[in-house]
C-alpha cells in the first residue's frame, strides 16, 4: 500500500532503548560541562535525582544490565567533567569511585514482575470471570428472569 522509504530502518524496542539512553547521556554530558565550576554538593545531588529517576522508570526486573552500565555511564561522564576542571588532575577512576562514585544510588529493581503488579491492581479477577459471578442464576444484566419479557404481545 504504502512504500517505506529505503534508507529508513524499523527500530525494534531493544534499539529504540539504546537510542533513549545515549540520548538522555548526552543531556546529561551537555548539564555536567554547564555545571562543570559549581559546587560538587549541587551536582551530586543533581546527579542522584536523574538517577533516581532513570532507575524508577527503567527499574524493572531484567533490566539490570542496562540500568548498570547506565550508572557507569553517568559516573564516567561526571569524571570527565571534573578532570576538564582543572589542568592539573590527577583523579583516576578508581580514586573517583572511593571518593564520588559511592554517592550516587546503587542499582535497584523498584518495579515488581509484571504478574505482581497485575494482582495489586485486579486482586478478584485471577482466574475468573468477574461479570459472571456477580449476576444471579438466570438473570440479564443483574434483573431477574422473571422480570424480563421473553415475548411482546401482538396485535391485530
Amino acid at each position: 500500500m504504502w512504500d517505506q522509504p529505503q534508507d529508513r530502518q524499523i527500530h525494534g524496542p531493544a534499539e529504540d532503548d539504546r537510542e533513549r539512553m545515549a540520548a538522555k547521556l548526552k543531556d546529561i554530558r551537555g548539564e555536567l560541562r554547564i555545571r562543570m565550576h559549581e559546587r560538587t554538593a549541587g551536582t551530586v545531588e543533581w546527579l542522584q535525582q536523574v538517577v533516581r529517576g532513570y532507575f524508577q522508570y527503567h527499574g524493572i526486573p531484567g533490566n539490570w544490565a542496562r540500568m548498570k552500565a547506565f550508572r557507569n555511564d553517568v559516573q564516567r561522564a561526571w569524571l570527565q567533567t571534573l578532570r576538564r576542571r582543572s589542568q592539573r588532575s590527577c583523579l583516576t577512576l578508581s580514586g573517583f569511585r572511593e571518593r564520588l562514585g559511592a554517592l550516587l544510588l546503587p542499582v535497584q529493581i523498584l518495579q515488581p514482575y509484571p504478574d505482581v503488579r497485575f494482582d495489586a491492581k485486579y486482586p478478584n479477577s485471577r482466574g475468573k470471570n468477574r461479570v459472571h459471578s456477580q449476576r444471579q442464576h438466570g438473570s440479564v444484566r443483574g434483573q431477574r428472569a422473571t422480570a424480563v419479557p421473553t415475548a411482546t404481545p401482538t396485535r391485530e
